[in-house]
């Protein structure tokens, strides 16, 4: 299977967009925020759940597992990101 985890993106997702920012920088965020930075607890949730990285895109990563990876992913996930996991490939 394989699965999009990514940064907050669309429309109405300017609250979490902020709290993954304040997530990463506190108080102190930078002019210029470096989404590298924000998708450090993605990558490491999936990682730590196994599943394994095929490649970014725009918004974030693509990843293959099993659904029982996917899940614990989730589950490792700030809350600010589990909106914008999705299943793309069963």
């Amino acid at each position: 299977m394989r699965f999009k985890l990514n940064l907050p993106n669309d429309y109405g997702s300017e609250g979490d967009y902020a709290e993954a920012v304040a997530a990463a920088y506190g108080d102190e965020a930078p002019d210029a925020i470096d989404e590298v930075e924000l998708r450090e607890p993605i990558f490491v949730a999936a990682e730590e759940s196994g599943l394994s990285f095929i490649r970014t895109t725009d918004y974030g990563a693509e990843w293959a597992g099993t659904a029982e990876q996917f899940e614990a992913c989730i589950g490792k996930l700030p809350a600010w990101a589990r909106p914008y996991a999705s299943i793309i490939e069963e």
